[in-house]
């Protein structure tokens, strides 16, 4: 159907279809359409005619109104200038006037009944999907399902002067849509955004650049991280004097790997006082500092176990500070003995593509060093899982849709880490030690 509002096309018939195919609530037998879930993970249904309750569909920053949250009413109703309890939080918000809303325009209405869509304005604490009520029902809305987001970028201000700015209105981006994310990269430190595509992102930022927030994307980071695949051991002395007090402290540590996920574990091992025990825990800090900022490239280093054994102090020179210096510096020098390597995260990847593409779509997972775990067929389409590195997965939106003429799909989520094959590991490190040399 074609419908153009300006040309006056269409439009009649799309009414009458409305009308005719689009249940309204008073339709269904005083059941809304929604289901609830209780605590216990049952479904509910809603009687239309029960409790206010409301679910959250949308969030949009007015500039002049502010935060304003789109409410489909689902039973009961609500007056304007009351309050409701968001269920997620618990907490009760007063509301001032509901607000009718037609494109930019808002008009307050007394009260909002089943079936109505309003807007409520400067609720601070509140997100897409949240169920509010009038604090009787003991069940929430099921979440409206949203797919992952399938494009990441690095994100930076291009005016230094911005980026005080740059948070709050990537927050702000955030809440609007539940498909686009701004968030830090615990591994890499760098601040990243999700879209459902390159369009999508460059879209979001567009209306930031509105408000005179510009910004540069490129490809981030790999969040890779560093672990062992052997026992090691090493020592280290650290010893400084330059007039006046000295410093000293000598550490032998141990260290062995842990299975995959369980990231870190100091061990004390330490007889006689050869590390005297107000040390211990400084020992203890520099082996994590150690950890956070890696050893071989730069990523945090997981799944270890470092064991301290002996030690030697100095009366008068050793100090905390000299023994979490030595600590770094023997940790850092056991790892070289313990066959360290790089850990890439590998996604668990669903392709939906229609059967005649699947042969392409096999070689190029085959080419992005994929593991196909399964095919299965349902009618014309084919859906394949596989296990794919996320390095190999950065641009798949693009190329998926110009293998398959943009009939392809795919969902991906992060299943587990595996070891970097040796030739991608030591490119890996090599950039790394390019990008030390040019800090």
């Amino acid at each position: 159907m074609h419908v153009s509002s300006s040309k006056d096309v269409g439009l009649k018939k799309l009414l009458e279809f409305i009308t005719h195919d689009c249940p309204s609530s008073s339709s269904r037998a005083g059941a809304a359409l929604r289901k609830g879930v209780d605590a216990d993970g049952n479904t509910v249904d809603v009687a239309a005619d029960g409790p206010f309750a409301a679910q959250v569909w949308k969030i949009h920053v007015d500039p002049h109104v502010g935060k304003v949250a789109y409410l489909r009413v689902w039973s009961g109703s609500l007056p304007s200038k009351t309050q409701f309890v968001v269920a997620r939080t618990g907490e009760t918000e007063r509301i001032g006037d509901l607000l009718e809303l037609q494109g930019k325009d808002m008009k307050a209405v007394p009260t909002a009944a089943a079936g109505d869509i309003v807007g409520v304005a400067k609720v601070d604490d509140i997100k897409i999907g949240d169920t509010v009520s009038d604090g009787t029902i003991g069940w929430a809305f099921e979440p409206i399902p949203t797919p992952v987001p399938k494009v990441t970028l690095a994100i930076e201000v291009k005016n230094r002067n911005d980026e005080a700015k740059l948070g709050p209105e990537l927050t702000k981006l955030d809440e609007s849509d539940p498909t686009f994310v701004a968030e830090r990269e615990d591994a890499t430190g760098e601040m990243v955004v999700r879209g459902m595509s390159t369009l999508h992102v460059d879209t979001m930022l567009r209306r930031m650049a509105r408000k005179n927030v510009e910004t540069v994307t490129r490809q981030p980071r790999i969040p890779y991280l560093e672990t062992i695949q052997m026992k090691g051991a090493a020592m280290y002395r650290h010893k400084k004097q330059s007039g006046g007090r000295g410093q000293f402290a000598e550490v032998h540590l141990r260290i062995e790997p842990l299975p995959r996920g369980e990231k870190f574990e100091f061990v004390d091992e330490v007889v006689g006082g050869t590390i005297p025990r107000q040390f211990i825990p400084a020992v203890e800090k520099g082996v994590i500092e150690t950890c956070t900022k890696g050893v071989i490239a730069g990523y945090p280093f997981v799944d270890v176990r470092a064991i301290v054994h002996f030690g030697k102090f100095h009366d008068v020179d050793s100090d905390e500070m000299s023994f979490k210096m030595a600590a770094s510096q023997a940790f850092r020098a056991a790892v070289d003995t313990a066959k360290p390597v790089l850990l890439e995260p590998i996604m668990k990847v669903e392709i939906e593509v229609p059967a005649r593409f699947l042969g392409d779509i096999s070689g190029d997972l085959n080419s992005r060093r994929g593991r196909i775990l399964g095919m299965n067929q349902e009618g014309d389409t084919s859906i394949i899982e596989a296990h794919v590195p996320l390095s190999e997965m950065m641009q798949y939106s693009t190329e998926l849709r110009s293998l398959t003429a943009g009939e392809g799909d795919y969902n991906f989520f992060l299943d587990h880490y595996d070891v970097v094959p040796a030739h991608l590991k030591s490119d890996i490190i090599a950039k790394h030690k390019a990008e030390l040399a040019t800090a």
